[in-house]
């Protein structure tokens, strides 16, 4: 159900109030091996500008094309270039083709190239491991944040009862100092969960870390606080 109800709320976020997406300076490597670079994506007029495709086989450049302005259908691979000069290397000779004006199909579409990450909130499981998939043909630089989101479907669930556990635990717990002390060790204890929480993602992106460690880890740390808690508990 999360899946389909958050792509109705990211299509309505980006009809009225997120800023158009635009990128700068791109340089993607696609599923068959070839290098993608383009300057600019305007969010607003929907188009690249210096756009750049090449092909290498081996050690040789087979073919590159590049056009000032490239125009992508959202939901197909059309493509409309202009100012368009594509290039095909061949053992002897080359072959110089020019256009001003170029409408053709690709292996890809401007959806593949240009698109916020919180997309993958509106894929189920199957379309996420997809995507996955894809991006680690691309040598995407954010597999690490992708796999994250995946892990997180699972971990923040067990997150819930873990917490929820270790609330109940304390708050059972007479003490002098009153309920204030319980709930602060409770929240001093949530504190403790959030940071290390974003410890271990930080590790995951930034430095290699493993992305299902770094989102179980602090499950299974503080699972263990929370049965000694439970333990302790007046029954």
């Amino acid at each position: 159900m999360l899946p389909q109800s958050n792509a109705a709320r990211i299509e309505f976020e980006e009809v009225y109030y997120r800023d158009h997406n635009n990128k700068i300076d791109v340089r993607l490597q696609l599923a068959n091996g070839d290098i993608l670079h383009f300057r600019h994506y305007d969010g607003t007029k929907k188009e690249i500008k210096d756009f750049s495709l090449d092909r290498i086989v081996g050690t040789r450049m087979e073919y590159s094309l590049n056009a000032k302005k490239a125009i992508g259908d959202s939901l197909s691979n059309d493509w409309h270039f202009e100012n368009i000069i594509i290039r095909r290397n061949g053992e002897f000779n080359d072959d110089l083709f020019y256009a001003e004006e170029l409408d053709t199909t690709l292996e890809f579409g401007v959806r593949d190239l240009v698109f916020r990450p919180n997309v993958i909130e509106a894929m189920n499981n199957r379309e996420l491991d997809e995507f996955i998939a894809e991006q680690e043909k691309t040598g995407s630089s954010k597999i690490s944040y992708y796999l994250i989101k995946k892990h997180e479907r699972w971990s923040s669930p067990f997150a819930i009862f873990i917490l929820t556990l270790i609330g109940v635990s304390v708050s059972s717990k007479k003490s002098r100092g009153g309920m204030g002390l319980n709930l602060a060790l409770g929240l001093g204890i949530c504190v403790l969960y959030i940071f290390s929480m974003q410890m271990t993602t930080v590790a995951a992106l930034n430095v290699g870390f493993t992305p299902i460690l770094a989102v179980w880890l602090p499950n299974i740390i503080f699972s263990i606080i929370a049965y000694v808690l439970y333990l302790k508990a007046p029954k």
